[in-house]
């Protein structure tokens, strides 16, 4: 890998484009394509047995397959600097792949690190992640610098700030190593969830961190009704759209979209195939709470509750 002259890598966690900007020898960024606010955090420090939990958990997902119903290669990261088109890649016969470097090949060989993220909670958790993967690799946390995406950018603004910080502004960016044991042990209490996070680690958790714990601690099935959080919005929007039908019967695409509205104003988005997934282990468990008329994509399902799953929404 020498050949690359690596200097510098750039990890992003809000699919920051890089389109039209210049190529800069030794500078190649990868986009962290998992969403760790969904599905389990089980097995950290074993890098293997983790991945194939994250594997087996988005291959489930309708999301996770090409048209042709192929289904894609897990990857947490994905080269996006020097710049590819990512939809062309998809529908390319893989023979004509432009050559991508690969996170695990290239990273032992950098000597700076970046890592930008937006103010949300699925880059604040990607973030812990990070932190845990580079120190794994045997990262030192003075490598590693941070910068933090400003709220409400517009896309002429991110793509300047996207420019500017390729080049210098220097300013943006803060070391990690003052913070780096906090966010070991915000990852680690992520996977023990729902047990409670000590109080002085909370004591120290930013307020982006706080909103971050308390989304991944609603993904924990709740005592009383054994739901999450996510299975909660899809009931309560397949019983809110019962009321207003004859037989009770509603497109899965319009109960999936109301339970991702649901969440939206409070930063908690979660995307159309995780919902989609868990209808559909709502409605294979025992006794089940949904029924599924038709198959494939939501738009050609319809879907509605089950006496159970009536009952328990109502519930709520």
């Amino acid at each position: 890998m020498g050949s690359l002259g690596l200097m510098r890598l750039i990890l992003t966690h809000s699919l920051i484009t890089f389109r039209n900007a210049p190529e800069l020898e030794g500078t190649f960024a990868f986009d962290c394509m998992e969403d760790f606010t969904v599905g389990p955090l089980r097995g950290w420090p074993d890098a293997a047995a983790f991945g194939a939990e994250r594997a087996a958990y988005w291959q489930d997902n309708p999301m996770h397959r090409l048209p042709d119903g192929e289904e894609l290669d897990y990857s947490v990261w994905t080269q996006s600097y020097p710049e590819y088109d990512w939809v062309n890649y998809l529908f390319t016969p893989k023979e004509d792949h432009p050559a991508l470097h690969r996170f695990e090949e290239i990273a032992p060989d950098a000597v700076e690190f970046e890592i930008w993220i937006a103010p949300n909670a699925r880059s604040q958790i990607g973030l812990w992640y990070t932190i845990a993967e580079l120190e794994r690799i045997g990262v030192k946390s003075h490598q590693v610098s941070l910068v933090q995406f400003p709220e409400g950018l517009s896309l002429e603004d991110r793509a300047k700030l996207v420019c500017d910080l390729l080049h210098s502004s220097e300013n943006a960016r803060r070391p990690v190593h003052a913070d780096w044991a906090r966010y070991l042990a915000l990852w680690q209490a992520a996977q023990s969830l729902p047990a409670p996070f000590s109080q002085s680690l909370t004591e120290e958790m930013s307020k982006e961190e706080h909103r971050a714990v308390q989304i991944l601690s609603g993904r924990c099935p709740d005592p009383k009704t054994g739901l999450n959080n996510i299975q909660a919005r899809l009931l309560r929007a397949a019983l809110w759209r019962r009321a207003r039908t004859s037989n009770g019967w509603a497109k899965m695409a319009w109960v999936i979209g109301e339970a991702m509205a649901a969440g939206w104003d409070d930063g908690d988005n979660v995307g159309d195939g995780v919902l989609q997934n868990e209808l559909e282990a709502l409605a294979r468990q025992s006794p089940p709470l949904f029924e599924i008329k038709g198959e494939g994509a939501m738009r050609f399902c319809e879907v509605r509750l089950t006496a159970a799953g009536c009952a328990l929404a109502e519930a709520l």
